[in-house]
């Protein structure tokens, strides 16, 4: 429960991400589709306290996570940025500004 014994305790969702590849449903599209839940949607919500914070997996998607390395085949897609430092659609098409 998120109120109660400690009201101003802030709550930290660490690790939160969504791949943009490595199966046939997941795509940059779907990818964005999550933040944008994740990100604009959150903002204006009153259900939801204001201490509630994200913390994202990472920054750029991760080539070394391979199934050869026995990785599953979605882990080399969580980042929000290809391991070519490009910008995927979800950094270009949500409004971060104001974000939690």
């Amino acid at each position: 429960m998120l109120s109660g014994e400690t009201p101003d305790r802030a709550v930290l969702l660490k690790m939160v991400s969504f791949p943009s590849g490595g199966a046939p449903e997941l795509t940059p599209q779907s990818q964005v589709e999550f933040y944008r839940l994740a990100v604009e949607r959150v903002k204006n919500r009153t259900d939801l306290p204001s201490r509630v914070k994200f913390i994202f997996l990472g920054a750029f998607d991760m080539p070394w996570k391979s199934v050869e390395n026995g990785w599953p085949p979605t882990e080399q897609h969580t980042g929000l940025f290809t391991h070519e430092r490009k910008p995927k659609p979800a950094v270009t098409e949500i409004a971060w500004t104001g974000a939690r």
